[in-house]
């Protein structure tokens, strides 16, 4: 299917693909599809590298694991503390917070948005979450985020050994140019000098119904079949906001598994990678090598409401992402702003009224069960990273782009 440049969003502009099913024709015995996995320490390690070019090559979604013996407890204080707090007015009034209606009319979404540049994480407003959510939810929302870049780092290193294995001659792969005649060999040069997004999501969808459904007329459509913008996402699966002691009953997200859509079952303690279209489309990789975006649906029934972190992993401004003609990713973003009458109220998981067209950075759900080389399987929590302390303007930290 030919890919197709259309507008998306006011900050990026990607490619996107028509897809038929809707998460309305999803039938409630649809399949468990349980997510591979591999551990940081193999990803770091150059093992099991077969395995990931199978599932990048089919799916594009995996599942990272073995991040800490506190990663699980950071995962859950931190969502459950933004279930909580974002239900006050007062969340609003931080820096970075918005609240949006979707498309469907039904689902809220809650954001407190924020960014790495250049591998270096911008700040969440410190003071002020501590104020409306509590010392211990602040504390947990950065340790979540540099554990999630611990997991991306992982993946960032596997990926760029299994393009380096797959090139056909001792010279570097070009994976992508820009307009000034840089060429970016590695994954990890593209990641090192990108501004990447990162968004906390609550998510939650108004029963209009007083409880008087079914469950197969409660689940409604809040993004049809699609693949995200950008290289890749890592996320956390979502966590319920309503049914804590079965997580499993939030089930909201489903992969398409050789064309057929399965419920995605995460293992516990992970953080998940998946490709997007700029991976697919984007990278000139060697000939021999897969990468597919994922296609994935989001479901939720009314009633619901969830909380998820994750962080799109993008590419440089005067990055070239279409040959002929040349379009860089500044150019799409530029063509968002200039089209369309309504662009400017236009969001990734918004669709054409009258298409199928569905993209979206970081929809955020999920179901969950509960050195450069190497890495020591003691770890139990990454460093704590080095924090910016300003943005070159607002736009980089704007979350309406997610």
């Amino acid at each position: 299917m030919a890919p197709l440049f259309v507008n998306a969003a006011r900050h990026v502009t990607v490619w996107t693909f028509l897809y038929p099913l809707t998460i309305a024709s999803l039938s409630l015995a649809v399949e468990d599809y349980n997510i591979p996995n591999f551990s940081v320490t193999d990803l770091r390690a150059g093992r099991r590298v077969d395995d990931l070019s199978s599932v990048l090559g089919s799916t594009g979604l995996i599942a990272i694991t073995g991040l800490g013996v506190d990663f699980s407890k950071i995962r859950k204080t931190a969502l459950e503390s933004l279930c909580s707090c974002s239900e006050s007015s007062e969340f609003l009034v931080m820096d970075g917070s918005d609240r949006t209606v979707l498309n469907d009319r039904l689902t809220t979404r809650t954001t407190l948005a924020t960014a790495t540049m250049s591998n270096i994480p911008l700040p969440l407003p410190v003071d002020q979450l501590t104020r409306h959510c509590g010392l211990e939810a602040t504390e947990a929302m950065n340790a979540l985020r540099d554990h999630v870049a611990l997991a991306s780092s992982g993946f960032v290193s596997a990926l760029d050994r299994m393009i380096d294995g797959a090139a056909s001659s001792s010279e570097s792969q070009v994976l992508l140019r820009d307009t000034q005649g840089g060429m970016f060999t590695s994954i990890s040069s593209i990641v090192d000098v990108s501004s990447n997004l990162e968004h906390f999501h609550v998510y939650s969808k108004e029963d209009t119904n007083g409880g008087q459904h079914d469950d197969l007329q409660s689940i409604d459509s809040s993004l049809d079949t699609h693949t995200d913008a950008g290289l890749f996402l890592s996320f956390v699966p979502a966590r319920s906001c309503v049914n804590e002691a079965n997580e499993e009953e939030n089930s909201s997200f489903f992969v398409s598994v050789s064309g057929e859509i399965r419920r995605a079952v995460f293992p516990p303690g992970s953080v998940a990678i998946m490709l997007g279209v700029g991976a697919e489309h984007w990278l000139k990789v060697p000939e021999y090598l897969s990468l597919k975006a994922t296609r994935h649906a989001v479901k939720m029934r009314v009633g619901e409401a969830r909380a998820w972190y994750g962080m799109m992993n993008l590419v440089p401004e005067n990055a070239i992402v279409h040959d002929s003609p040349v379009h860089t990713f500044a150019d799409m973003r530029a063509n968002m702003v200039m089209t369309g009458s309504n662009i400017q109220n236009r969001r990734y998981s918004d669709s054409t009224a009258s298409s199928n067209r569905y993209i979206s950075i970081g929809c955020g759900s999920s179901s969950s069960s509960e050195a450069h080389h190497s890495i020591s399987s003691s770890i139990t929590s990454p460093p704590k990273r080095v924090r910016l302390q300003m943005v070159p303007d607002s736009s980089y930290c704007n979350n309406s782009t997610n």
